[in-house]
């Protein structure tokens, strides 16, 4: 008769739990990370000063396309950084720093009328970001005047609805740094 495993640790559901919530973080997080490196050209850096010094962290830019209007090919590359994250190690939330001061805008409204610009033209989209302000301890506190910063969660997505809020977030983010109406 063939022996099974028995586990006699008084906590082996906790464990097994917490086992199977990690894997399930890991992969929830790798997954969503991966939707970006798709929908951008998602390039490693490593910052001299601020926070995320000595961080390994990464900048999104626009991927190259290729579109055909009257069968006349055009590409549109473009090297502007739009946001730069570092994966997270814990928690379920990545973190997006916005790089506003690219936007041509920026110069005449500041990062907080168009972080909020584009926070709503997020959420018109279906996508419900949570602006950094949010989270702010303090009104005053300003990392960089030129950025502003969203709080993503991947916690309890399916996986295409994650692929889908990626997509939906280079959409509007490609459209909105286009963007050179001034009614903000």
């Amino acid at each position: 008769m063939a022996r099974r495993y028995q586990c006699h640790h008084e906590n082996a559901a906790i464990i097994i739990l917490f086992a199977g919530l990690r894997t399930q973080y890991i992969q929830r997080r790798d997954f969503f990370l991966d939707c970006f490196w798709e929908q951008f050209d998602v390039v490693p850096a490593v910052p001299d000063e601020g926070m995320w010094e000595g961080s390994t962290y990464y900048v999104g830019r626009r991927k190259s396309r290729i579109s055909s209007e009257v069968n006349v090919k055009k590409e549109f590359p473009d090297d502007t950084p739009l946001f730069s994250l570092v994966p997270p190690t814990s928690g379920m939330f990545i973190w997006i720093q916005i790089h506003l001061g690219h936007h041509p805008l920026y110069p005449s409204h500041g990062s907080k009328a168009l972080e909020t610009k584009l926070w709503l033209t997020l959420n018109d989209s279906g996508l419900l970001l949570a602006p950094g302000s949010l989270f702010a301890t303090d009104s005053e506190v300003q990392l960089r005047s030129d950025r502003g910063h969203f709080r993503a969660s991947f916690s309890n997505a399916k996986l295409d609805d994650l692929r889908e809020a990626v997509r939906i977030f280079a959409t509007v983010l490609e459209s909105f740094f286009e963007d050179s109406k001034t009614e903000y």
